[in-house]
């Protein structure tokens, strides 16, 4: 049997082959509440590898087939306006069944503009990536949060062809 192999020399099989991303859809969107951790709720499947991820039934959710190690990657495109001057701070980060991911930093940003009568305009990309070690039955997810003491709109959305979104693949298996 393959598991009598040395590790590093068994056939990778099939259902090994767990390779998966979701996204906001083309031109999708999600506006993120003031203050408050937010899970994106990616709503459409880019790809996975023969449906071995499983990410049809909730984009938003990966629930880890077999134990392992896996790289995960979540990258958002957010937009955020104001009109008078703010202070702001916003950060992305996995959840490991509903936690902060242990072993993955997560991506902060601050910043400080507008004053009184100039308007205040932030776009970018915010990406936390990382290898982690999972459990079968494990649950991963994406939290985002923004914060600002002035009236500001945020919004994450997907860039035009761009691979924002949840990713992840399994790098080695682990028995379960």
């Amino acid at each position: 049997p393959l598991d009598s192999l040395p590790p590093g020399s068994r056939p990778i099989l099939n259902d090994d082959l767990i390779w998966f991303h979701t996204w906001y859809g083309q031109s999708g969107s999600q506006s993120i509440s003031d203050a408050t951790t937010t899970k994106c709720n990616w709503n459409a499947v880019r790809w996975d590898w023969q449906g071995n991820a499983n990410m049809i039934d909730d984009p938003s959710q990966f629930t880890v087939p077999v134990s392992g190690f896996y790289y995960l990657r979540a990258s958002v495109y957010y937009s955020i306006s104001a009109h008078n001057s703010l202070l702001l701070y916003n950060y992305i980060y996995p959840r490991v069944n509903g936690s902060t991911a242990q072993g993955i930093h997560d991506f902060r940003s601050h910043g400080y503009g507008g004053g009184s009568g100039f308007a205040y305009h932030q776009i970018g990309t915010q990406e936390a990536s990382g290898i982690i070690q999972l459990n079968k039955g494990d649950t991963v997810d994406v939290a985002v949060y923004f914060y600002k003491n002035a009236s500001a709109g945020h919004v994450a959305y997907t860039y035009k062809g761009s691979l924002d979104g949840f990713s992840g693949c399994l790098l080695q298996r682990l028995d379960d």
